[in-house]
Order: structure tokens, then sequence, then C-alpha cells
């Protein structure tokens, strides 16, 4: 079975625990193993807070759509906004062994969700939409 599935919500982080709900039931319908549901939801909580406190920076007139999209191989969490754009390249991976005192603060986010999943991708379209692409491939590990 193939799907794609997408919420709108507002821009802002009371809606965090509506778009955790949702990716969650979509993980499910694709079988993804509970183990690893912790790890997804964390991922997708991640790059939604950083959408609404950056892109958006917490302007929660503006709203992000998340889509689930599943096609038999791998499952896909794609948060998308039309605000203030950045480049994946520009985030330094942080040494997470430095001392947190010494460690530039920020990065993390996105070094988990580099860790976490099988692929991370990022588009930007001429009318200004911001994509953040987030793939877990088959078979699911949780580690």
């Amino acid at each position: 079975m193939k799907w794609t599935s997408t919420i709108t919500v507002p821009a802002d982080t009371r809606a965090l625990r509506l778009i955790s709900s949702f990716v969650l039931g979509n993980a499910e319908l694709a079988r993804i193993p509970k183990s690893f549901f912790n790890n997804l939801d964390l991922v997708t909580e991640e790059a939604s807070t950083n959408v609404i406190q950056h892109a958006y920076k917490s302007d929660p007139s503006q709203s992000l759509d998340v889509t689930c999209r599943f096609d038999g191989k791998q499952f896909s969490v794609i948060v998308c906004d039309r605000g203030e754009p950045f480049e994946l390249e520009s985030v330094p991976i942080p040494d997470i062994h430095a001392d947190k005192s010494k460690r530039e603060p920020g990065g993390l986010g996105l070094f988990f969700i580099r860790t976490l999943m099988d692929e991370l991708r990022q588009e930007h379209d001429a009318d200004g939409t911001n994509r953040l692409i987030m793939i877990k491939k088959k078979p699911y590990k949780s580690d």
C-alpha cells in the first residue's frame, strides 16, 4: 500500500502534539516498529520546532505543512514552510564529545535527525517553499 497524507498547522509550539500524533499514526500504518517511535517523534519535533522558531520567528499567524509518505520501501516525513530558508550545510556538525562549555550552541537537533534517519535533504522552490525531507528506509532499524 502507498499513500501520502498532509496536515497543516499553525506555526505554534502548541501544535507539536498534533504533529506528533499525525506522524506516529502514519508510522503505525507503515508498520514502523514501535521501538523507533521515540526517535521519529524526536526528529519530527526538532524539524517542526526549527521551522517555528527560526523560519517563522515564532509567528503563530504562519503555518507549516507536515506530510507523511509511504511507498512500500520507505517512510518519509516532510516539513514544509514558506519562512526564512537555511542550508543544511551551513549548520556545522557538533562535536558531541567536547565539553558542553566549549561546544558552540545549536546544531544538535539536525545532528539527531542526520543520525536517526537514513536520509535527510532539503528543497527550496522558486515560490519560496522550503522542504526538509527525512526518510527512513525498510528494513527499519531503531538504532
